[in-house]
């Protein structure tokens, strides 16, 4: 009998199994190569050429108007209609938060 738990059903577990004498010449892992260790990097994704951006009222009212710019545009500015104040007031695009 073995010490510890045995996982082996009780009929196989007296039986002396035959081991190989060239146990030593058996490779159970193939051999490994210096570029296995090395990890592979992934392309970084491509950022989209339009973005959506919010035009905030100069009025400070909190209304706001969503337009789709491009990307390499410079911010925008416009002047709109506030339904708030009921006025033509200045329009900037504001600073993105978190993102």
């Amino acid at each position: 009998m073995s010490i510890g738990p045995s996982f082996l059903p009780s009929n196989l577990e007296s039986k002396n199994f035959p081991i190989p004498s060239d146990v030593d010449a058996i490779e159970l892992h193939p051999p490994t190569t210096p570029t296995s260790n090395k990890t592979s990097k992934m392309a970084k994704k491509t950022k989209a050429r339009v973005i959506t951006v919010r035009l905030l009222s100069m009025a400070m009212t909190g209304f706001f108007y969503t337009f789709n710019r491009a990307r390499t545009a410079s911010p925008m500015s416009m002047l709109k209609y506030d339904p708030i104040i009921r006025r033509k007031v200045l329009f900037l695009e504001q600073k993105r938060k978190g993102r």
